[in-house]
């Protein structure tokens, strides 16, 4: 999908939904809130360069008034990303519900069924990092809630997901090596498309395949050790992972789940172009040991970080 393709997605986005005052929104819109509801306000919220974003001030048929966020993106690209995003938020808050906007529906509009939408409580957060211990204990708390619980024991994911407008490869395999590579592949053909073939870089994605990634994760599943799959979030950077206005709690958003090797949901902490730093990564290791060989940890987390 080309940058133009993009910008007139979101264009097509920005016309769909009314804002002010008791606007009068689409019907499978409506369907979605609970039985009763009354639009008060509808206001823009945030900035994506992928999606068109809203508030949604909503009275409740008890009388009292509910926020929600909500999220839309045009044609097939669109409805897969709005349901891999449902799908993901949906696990990721099952496991962590006090730190994750909870979902509420995913559909395709009525009057424009070309439009798509997600929707969840909206949770009013600031643009500063998040305090470093909880941080840490929220994010080994969606690791461990989740260890070993993959519906099929693989790696993958059941649904498409999306990393802004690019699909990842979900398909379920039965090691972490196996799906990791899938996944680089993907990147790499996603990469080649926007930019085109290169030889010096090919020998790079060569190396990186053959020999990078099998020396640094077939170490996990061998020699008698062993990793389960867990629950990751897989986006985790600043703009995702942000403080509650109301309380200063820590809140995960925008997840791209994938049942994978907890350590990867770091790789933020090492890419530089990220604030989060390495202050993250050990209180990370205080709710949750670091996988063995352990003295591999540094390679493995910086592997991730790409």
């Amino acid at each position: 999908m080309s940058s133009e393709e993009i910008a007139k997605g979101v264009a097509e986005a920005e016309e769909v939904d009314p804002i002010g005052e008791h606007a009068v929104l689409d019907e499978n819109l409506m369907s979605s809130f609970p039985e009763g509801s009354r639009i008060l306000m509808v206001t823009p919220s945030g900035a994506s360069a992928w999606v068109k974003t809203l508030k949604i001030d909503v009275k409740l048929s008890d009388g009292s008034v509910k926020s929600y966020f909500k999220k839309g993106a045009p044609g097939n690209r669109g409805r897969e990303m709005m349901e891999g995003t449902f799908e993901s938020e949906r696990l990721v808050h099952s496991f962590l519900p006090n730190h994750v906007p909870k979902p509420l529906a995913w559909g395709t509009y009525k009057t424009k069924p070309n439009m798509n939408f997600y929707m969840c409580d909206f949770v009013e957060m600031t643009d500063d990092l998040p305090d470093v211990a909880k941080f840490g204990a929220a994010l080994a708390q969606l690791h461990l809630n989740s260890m070993g619980k993959s519906p099929t024991g693989k790696y993958g994911f059941h649904v498409p997901t999306h990393l802004a407008f690019v699909p990842n490869d979900n398909s379920w395999t039965d090691t972490w090596t196996e799906w990791f590579s899938n996944a680089m592949v993907k990147m790499f053909n996603e990469e080649e498309k926007s930019h085109g073939q290169d030889d010096d870089l090919d020998q790079l994605k060569a190396a990186m395949l053959d020999k990078v990634i099998p020396r640094l994760l077939k170490p996990l599943e061998s020699g008698g050790r062993k990793i389960q799959p867990c629950l990751c979030h897989s986006d985790v950077w600043p703009g995702n992972v942000q403080p509650s206005v109301s309380d200063d709690e820590v809140f995960f958003f925008d997840s791209c789940a994938f049942w994978g090797h907890h350590e990867s949901d770091l790789g933020c902490c090492r890419a530089p172009r990220y604030r989060l730093g390495n202050s993250y990564v050990k209180e990370y290791f205080k709710n949750i040991p670091v996988s063995e060989p352990a003295e591999d940890f540094e390679d493995r987390l910086a592997l991730y970080a790409m």
